[in-house]
């Protein structure tokens, strides 16, 4: 099963490749520039494309200087959150006001967040029936093949209902922290929430729990993975 997540894990990235226009374009294409100003406006499909071409500016930039991870998985979750960060900053660079570039930024970042879970997603679907069966297997896998030593450190529990992961140092986190506050906040106000809906995408009935999180200075994120 690790082999066919890693196998499609390839693909995955390439199909996202071909589909960043469109994740822009579906994004924002037709809100409004400013909500408080209608008069300026909404985005359209040229607006889409010059923050998508600035994204991609963004990320070729800051991927110089990219701090490097020991493992496939942290590796993955830096890139995820250079992502995160050009994302934010061409939607800066093109005049949005901080709080709206945070919610803009982060209806783009989840398409991209999706497309990750994806092959963790269909090979759970595969291999597991009920979706209780199905959450483990997903959550077991991102274990092996995400949350790695020495780049992520966790502790796994797996009691009689749902799977509990206390991550007690995320890489992503990490990597905000070299910004500013205005990074974190944009951290903290996306990726960090991007968990409650991914669960419902993963499996019918799908939820997840957390009363702690490390990119609000916490000293875990105890995330639980359930399945009704």
């Amino acid at each position: 099963m690790k082999f066919l997540v890693l196998c499609l894990y390839p693909l995955t990235l390439i199909s996202r490749l071909f589909k960043t226009q469109a994740v822009f374009t579906n994004s924002i294409e037709g809100r409004h520039r400013n909500p408080a100003f209608p008069e300026q406006g909404r985005f359209t499909n040229k607006d889409a494309r010059t923050i998508c071409k600035a994204a991609m500016r963004w990320s070729r930039q800051l991927r110089q200087t990219m701090p490097k991870q020991k493992t496939f998985g942290g590796q993955q979750m830096v890139r995820g959150a250079v992502g995160g960060v050009a994302i934010y900053r061409s939607l800066r660079d093109f005049g949005i006001e901080k709080t709206y570039a945070i919610e803009l930024g982060g209806d783009i970042g989840y398409q991209f967040y999706k497309s990750n879970i994806d092959p963790f997603r269909r090979v759970a679907r595969l291999f597991a029936r009920t979706p209780s069966k199905q959450m483990d297997l997903m959550q077991r896998l991102i274990i092996k093949l995400v949350l790695q030593s020495p780049d992520y450190d966790i502790v796994v529990r797996n009691p009689p209902s749902g799977f509990e992961i206390d991550v007690l140092r995320c890489p992503m986190c990490d990597y905000f922290k070299t910004f500013g506050a205005e990074e974190m906040e944009y951290c903290q106000k996306t990726i960090c929430t991007y968990d409650w809906p991914v669960a419902e995408y993963c499996v019918k009935g799908g939820s997840f729990k957390r009363t702690k999180t490390l990119s609000h200075g916490d000293e875990m994120c105890d995330q639980k993975w359930l399945a009704n």
